[in-house]
């Protein structure tokens, strides 16, 4: 085989393998890779903070401040949004309800998902106070 066929099989293998690679990554088979970093809020935080400070954490596949925003009741819904979408985008926190618990109406677009979700359709989370530290975590979400 001459230097010139050699670097063409090489080429052909390495694209085939990016394009096998894409293909995986787009079907859920290898899981999406943290993004960026996202801040948990203060105790202090509104619960539209804590919501918002989520989904972003959401977007950024950044798993440690997702499931630090979360009650361990709640952790494998956030997991399988975690595995089920490549990102969130057009994130809007709307108006909040509740004392005890609160909800909050949201509504943004989901990318990489199963086409289940209804993009920019009304998403509420329904957040308690953690005992211990104070904090709103998110408990519930659903279609209100």
């Amino acid at each position: 085989m001459s230097r010139k066929s050699r670097w063409v099989v090489r080429a052909v293998a390495a694209v085939a393998v990016c394009a096998v690679g894409a293909v995986a990554y787009d079907w859920g088979i290898i899981p999406p890779f943290q993004r960026y970093w996202v801040a948990i809020p203060p105790a202090t935080a509104t619960p539209e903070q804590v919501t918002l400070a989520y989904l972003r954490a959401l977007d950024a596949h950044d798993t440690s401040t997702a499931h630090a925003l979360s009650t361990k009741a709640h952790r494998p819904e956030t997991d399988m949004w975690l595995r089920s979408t490549t990102g969130i985008s057009d994130i809007n926190i709307g108006d909040s309800r509740g004392e005890g618990w609160v909800t909050v109406a949201t509504s943004f677009t989901t990318h990489g998902g199963d086409g289940s979700f209804v993009d920019g359709a009304l998403w509420e989370y329904t957040l308690t106070k953690d005992s211990h530290s104070g904090r709103w975590l998110i408990n519930s979400e659903g279609t209100g």
